[in-house]
Order: C-alpha cells, then structure tokens, then sequence
C-alpha cells in the first residue's frame, strides 16, 4: 500500500509538473476517458470474470486509488509528448515504448507491490491489450481535438 501511494505521488506530481502541450479540455476528456474505460474494463474483467483485482477480489474502496490516482494521469502524460505531426513510424515507435513501460508498470504491481493480482489473467494479456488501449486514446484524443476545432463540442 505504501508502494502504491509513493507511485500515485510520483505520477501526480509529474503529470503537475511536466510543460503541457494540450489544452486543459483535451486532458480533461482523455483523462476522463481514461478513467471511464478503466472502471468499465474493470467492472467486466473483475467482477463478472474474475480475471484480476485490486488487492482483494470483491468491491474495495482501495481499488479506486489505482484508478483515480494513476489511469487519468497516465493517459495525460501519454498523449502529452504524443508526436502528433511525426510520421507513422514514429508515433508506433513511441506507442510500442508507453506500452513496455505499462508492461513493466503493471509487473511492479502484480510482483513487487502486490497491488494487482491475476487470476486466469497473464502479463501477456497485458502486452497485447497496452498497444490496443493506447490507440483508443488516442483516437479519443483526435476525436475531442476535431469536436473543438469544428465548434461542435458544445
């Protein structure tokens, strides 16, 4: 737990700290996106096929802090110093290293902090699932930065 509370920190105050490149709407909508996809994904891969969980497998208020601690603030941080007018290779170069370093992340969790635990779930699921997750943020992305640039967001 104290693990998990030193890394909600550390990722709080990077994401703080770091120069932005996105207006505060567009990291709003991706951060609530973020959240939102990780409380649905959760809902299904937890309690309806108990696949992983958050320190015990039932509904804890502990496995919000996760949640709201660090999914937003990845997801920021993430589309933050996305190369946005790079060329393709670039961008998947950039998607396949966020997607180690969530790979590796998430191995902390489940092995050394003991915040995440696996049941039928493997870290492989996770490798092939971090690339998929990483591009519906950033379509969501692309999509509110269309939304704004049209006028057609409110």
């Amino acid at each position: 737990m104290i693990l998990l509370i030193v890394l909600v920190l550390i990722i709080n105050l990077i994401a703080l700290l770091v120069p932005k490149r996105q207006t505060k709407i567009e990291m709003f909508s991706v951060g609530m996106f973020a959240i939102l996809f990780a409380v649905l994904t959760d809902i299904f891969l937890t309690l309806k096929f108990h696949l992983y969980w958050y320190f015990v497998p039932e509904v804890n208020a502990k496995a919000l802090i996760p949640v709201f601690g660090l999914k937003a603030q990845m997801a920021i941080l993430f589309i933050n110093y996305f190369p946005l007018s790079s060329p393709l290779y670039k961008k998947i170069i950039y998607m396949l290293g966020w997607s180690v370093f969530s790979v590796v992340f998430e191995w902390v969790t489940v092995y050394i902090a003991g915040i995440l635990h696996y049941n039928g779930w493997t870290i492989w699921h996770s490798v092939l699932a971090y690339p998929i997750i990483l591009t519906v943020i950033i379509l969501v992305f692309y999509y509110v930065r269309c939304l704004i640039k049209n006028n057609k967001w409110v």
